[in-house]
């Protein structure tokens, strides 16, 4: 009985980690899409696209840190239902794999601020020139 309880755990697990992976892989696209866009526009940040992509960057690090935090809150109640000792091991590897496409995106994010930051400069630097 306790092995079922058990396996339902990881089996939750899995499925939420597979819901939250399709999630940032939509999320992921469609910051990319408005990023493209962004950067047609001249990387104004004052473009809707930058405000749309910088928060879908803080919901999808939101979203990891509520899978996280369900995980956590999982864990305790299969030690609480389990008796003795239970040792879990959190599928790390899918979670590195999440904090590697995050700072992937965050990467990308602050390339585009860097070379918008770059266009203003040069921008301002040739109005300043006679």
């Amino acid at each position: 009985m306790e092995k079922n309880f058990v396996q339902e755990f990881f089996d939750e697990i899995a499925k939420s980690l597979r819901e939250l992976t399709r999630d940032l892989d939509t999320d992921k696209r469609s910051i990319e899409y408005n990023l493209r866009s962004f950067m047609e526009d001249g990387f104004d940040i004052r473009s809707p696209k930058f405000d749309f992509v910088r928060d879908n960057i803080e919901k999808i690090t939101n979203k990891v840190a509520n899978f996280r935090d369900d995980v956590a809150k999982k864990v305790e109640e299969v030690k609480a239902k389990v008796a003795g000792e239970f040792a879990f091991e959190a599928p790390d590897k899918e979670l590195e794999d999440l904090s590697k496409k995050i700072e992937e995106l965050r990467n990308v994010i602050d390339e585009a601020i860097q070379a918008q930051q770059e266009a203003q400069k040069r921008e301002q630097e040739d109005q300043e020139e006679p």
